[in-house]
């Protein structure tokens, strides 16, 4: 069935395009995601708030090393870049579940921060959507 006559087709181009996360990024960060698991408890950034600094100082250390030419994390064999993504992961789904504690240093007054996008408007998350 052509999908512009489909309702369903429709109604799922509305939502959040699921599809266009690279695929090929998700086993690399399992990987690191299940060595946290082990070493700290599965879900462990849900179970207890965590601020924003630790994650933040985290994936700086990943970035800097990465930069540096190392590719693969000593302490883990694992990418540094898998380490970077699962960090931001976790972050952002703290942030978006409301167990996050915001312990950045004060906003740089200078900065100007932009309007709030519309849910659903030029791509903007529409999270309460399933």
């Amino acid at each position: 069935m052509n999908e512009d006559l489909n309702p369903k087709g429709a109604a799922g181009r509305a939502k959040d395009q699921m599809h266009l996360i690279p695929v090929g990024a998700l086993a690399p960060v399992a990987r690191v995601m299940m060595l946290g698991a082990k070493k700290y408890g599965p879900y462990n950034w849900r179970e207890t708030p965590v601020n924003y600094t630790t994650y933040l100082s985290a994936v700086s250390r990943h970035v800097a090393a990465f930069l540096d030419g190392q590719d693969q994390d000593p302490e883990s064999g694992q990418s540094h870049l898998a380490h970077i993504a699962a960090g931001m992961m976790i972050l952002l789904d703290a942030i978006v579940t409301g167990n996050a504690k915001d312990d950045r240093p004060p906003k740089n007054p200078a900065y100007v921060e932009p309007p709030a996008p519309v849910p659903g408007e030029n791509g903007a998350a529409t999270w309460a959507e399933g």
